[in-house]
């Protein structure tokens, strides 16, 4: 009798667990595998996006979709710096590789712009306006230099 209440409890608990587990479970997937549109938190992405560069950014909507590999589109992208505009875009897509995203790091596999705009000046000094804006001094002493496998650039031009 005892062994019958025993294996009765362990049915309930199973049970229990397994409605608890399929819906947390089937929530992650969804999450992982389908894009989610961030566009009503663009006022908390904005700034943490401005804080990586020497401007600002401003898009008009942003999804992202973790799985099988990280995946950022934008729409309506501008960025500007002390002299002006430097990059805008009317569709940008980021594709990075899995692996290093997990270890904290961005490799991006794809770079797609469709309607680019990149201004880019060079100072009396030989510097370039990009290079200031992207802080490219300090991500080549933390991260290493960036590299892109593959870019694709549709309607757009450089000035």
């Amino acid at each position: 009798m005892a062994k019958d209440d025993r294996s009765g409890k362990r049915l309930k608990y199973a049970c229990i667990s397994a409605a608890i587990l399929v819906p947390v479970v089937s929530a992650l997937v969804y999450l992982a595998f389908w894009p989610l549109d961030l566009t009503k938190h663009k006022s908390r992405i904005e700034p943490l996006f401005s804080s990586r560069v020497e401007g600002t950014v401003s898009f008009d909507t942003i999804s992202i979709k973790f799985l099988p590999s990280p995946d950022i589109r934008l729409t309506g992208l501008k960025t500007s710096g002390p002299e002006g505009e430097v990059v805008s875009a009317r569709r940008l897509r980021l594709h990075a590789a899995l692996l290093p995203f997990l270890l904290g790091k961005t490799v991006l596999k794809d770079f797609e712009a469709d309607g680019l705009a990149l201004f880019i000046r060079r100072y009396r000094s030989g510097g370039l306006n990009i290079r200031k804006f992207f802080k490219a001094g300090e991500a080549e002493k933390d991260e290493g230099r960036p590299s892109i496998k593959s870019l694709k650039i549709v309607d757009g031009f450089v000035r």
